[in-house]
């Protein structure tokens, strides 16, 4: 089973629960997995994070207008230097195929990027 780590703003948690919902109607062989508090602050959160990053097959980004500059960027580039297959997404541009596509990507062993 893979497991994707979903890239989001606190204000966003709503989102990233859309995204499991669609998944589990869509019965998709995936378990998800994100950091809901960014607290890059506290000496263990990145450490946490990190090893949460690591253990992925891909990331999902979601963008809103409550993502506010640099606030997503460390997740992202830590997922970027594990070579983590990653999705990133404007969420006013929600599509489910596209997303479905992806994550039936990472379940197949593919690396390539959406």
């Amino acid at each position: 089973m893979a497991v994707v780590f979903v890239i989001h703003a606190p204000e966003d948690f709503p989102l990233f629960e859309r995204l499991t919902s669609h998944a589990r109607a869509a019965k998709l062989p995936i378990e998800f997995d994100h950091m809901q508090l960014k607290l890059a602050s506290v000496p263990n959160w990145k450490e946490q994070c990190r090893a949460r990053i690591y253990r992925c097959s891909g990331a999902i980004v979601l963008r809103s207008h409550h993502t506010e500059q640099g606030a997503i960027d460390w997740e992202m580039q830590c997922a970027q230097a594990f070579n983590t297959p990653m999705l990133e997404l404007a969420v006013s541009e929600w599509n489910w195929p596209r997303i479905a596509g992806f994550i039936q990507s990472l379940t197949k062993g593919s690396s390539a990027y959406a």
